[in-house]
């Protein structure tokens, strides 16, 4: 049997819940289904107080009633009395539900989202599952719906176009309820609808697999990121979880610095940083104070600095300008109260190539003794 049957049936399943027998019925022949049991599903408090009848008639169809006699003995009963009682076993009258956190972690570890593990309702059926975080700083919501009537996924659309003016990524068991109005919202949006089965599989544990790379998968999306290269673009393609702490600029000389991130290795201009000027295209006073800093290896006492400018402000502007760039949150310029000085966050050196450096360098062998 294909996984296919299975998310059909998730999409039909009101709650993505049913008794043990309707699940087993639905997925006979499928070899992961005691995996996936034990894997994605829970068990309910509840028991069935009826079932899909199993046997034909001339009625239209129906549900038995449930009869516990005792714990072996357990029958289910056609209401109209035209069929005789059949045995069910005390399991078959068990209730199962989706592990809707479990689920979703899976299918975030298929797709390499990032997720916090938390069930995150937005609307009716439709949860936020995760983020896909292409680069630090750039994160596009993932959502995962299951709606039973084409109608219903349309509202679910709506709700998440007026959620989101960007793009988005919306997931369903299948396409089947996909219609020309909700697939124009989307792309109104240029939001990515995703047909689980037609991208993942479950393996032999039911584990979620992807079908593709996530890089071809959300190749729509990655193609919406600017290029760190382009000259207007102010953007550096910083991993996921990079912390100030993980990053070195390395000036090569007054025009270009070095940045290494892990194993990462990129060189930029200032242009291509946002430090040059509108007017004349000359390095920014940004520029000048992020060398300032290098020539200090990232500590700045205000005796060491030139000129009566405020640093403070020089500081802030800074600040804002290399957030933007590297996508990180956090402060990478502060004022130390011990050293009494702005201390970087980041390793940051000088070009090791020019004469200040050189004499710098010579006066402290000196001073040190060392020749």
């Amino acid at each position: 049997m294909e996984d296919g049957i299975l998310w059909r049936l998730l999409e039909d399943l009101p709650g993505q819940m049913a008794v043990w027998w309707g699940w087993r019925e639905s997925l006979k022949g499928w070899k992961t289904l005691p995996a996936f049991q034990r894997r994605h599903l829970q068990l309910e408090r509840d028991r069935a107080m009826e079932v899909d009848c199993a046997t034909p008639c001339g009625s239209a169809p129906c549900p038995r009633k449930v009869v516990e006699y005792a714990p072996d003995d357990i029958v289910a009963v056609c209401p109209e009395m035209e069929k005789r009682p059949y045995p069910l076993a005390l399991e078959d009258i068990l209730i199962y539900s989706l592990k809707h956190s479990a689920f979703q972690k899976d299918i975030c570890a298929a797709f390499n989202l990032r997720s916090d593990g938390t069930e995150n309702r937005v609307c009716r059926k439709t949860w936020r599952i995760g983020d896909l975080v292409p680069v630090a700083g750039v994160a596009f919501p993932a959502y995962i719906t299951f709606q039973e009537i084409a109608n219903d996924l349309l509202d679910a659309v709506r709700q998440l176009c007026l959620l989101h003016d960007g793009h988005f990524i919306l997931m369903a068991p299948t396409r089947r309820r996909v219609r020309p109005p909700a697939e124009q919202l989307l792309s109104s949006r240029k939001a990515l609808f995703l047909s689980l089965d037609e991208e993942l599989f479950f393996d032999a544990n039911a584990r979620l697999q992807s079908v593709r790379k996530p890089e071809q998968v959300f190749a729509s999306l990655f193609a919406t990121l600017p290029n760190p290269c382009e000259s207007k673009s102010v953007f550096f393609p910083t991993p996921t979880g990079t912390k100030w702490e993980d990053v070195l600029l390395h000036f090569n000389d007054g025009h270009r610095l070095t940045i290494c991130i892990g194993e990462m290795q990129k060189t930029f201009t200032y242009s291509e940083m946002g430090m040059s000027s509108r007017k004349d295209g000359e390095p920014t006073k940004n520029w000048s104070f992020l060398r300032m800093l290098a020539s200090c290896d990232g500590v700045l006492a205000k005796a060491d600095a030139a000129g009566g400018e405020s640093l403070k402000t020089r500081k802030k502007e800074l600040c804002k300008v290399l957030c933007e760039f590297f996508r990180l949150e956090s402060e990478p310029v502060f004022w130390d109260d011990v050293q009494k000085a702005y201390v970087c966050r980041f390793q940051i050196r000088p070009d090791t190539h020019s004469t200040q450096w050189r004499e710098r360098n010579d006066g402290a062998r000196q001073k040190t003794g060392n020749g």
